[in-house]
């Protein structure tokens, strides 16, 4: 159970940080406040 959980929080790890190139990398930016806008609220596109 121990490895599960370290995988779970590893692959949340991971969909956040893909998540976040996806918002971002398009805009060429991070001073991009519709993806942040769309960040805080949980949605994606």
């Amino acid at each position: 159970m121990k490895n599960l959980n370290a995988r779970a929080w590893l692959a949340l790890a991971v969909l956040a940080v893909v998540m976040g190139l996806l918002l971002f990398i398009p805009a060429g930016t991070v001073r991009y406040w519709q993806a942040w806008a769309r960040r805080d609220k949980g949605q994606v596109l």
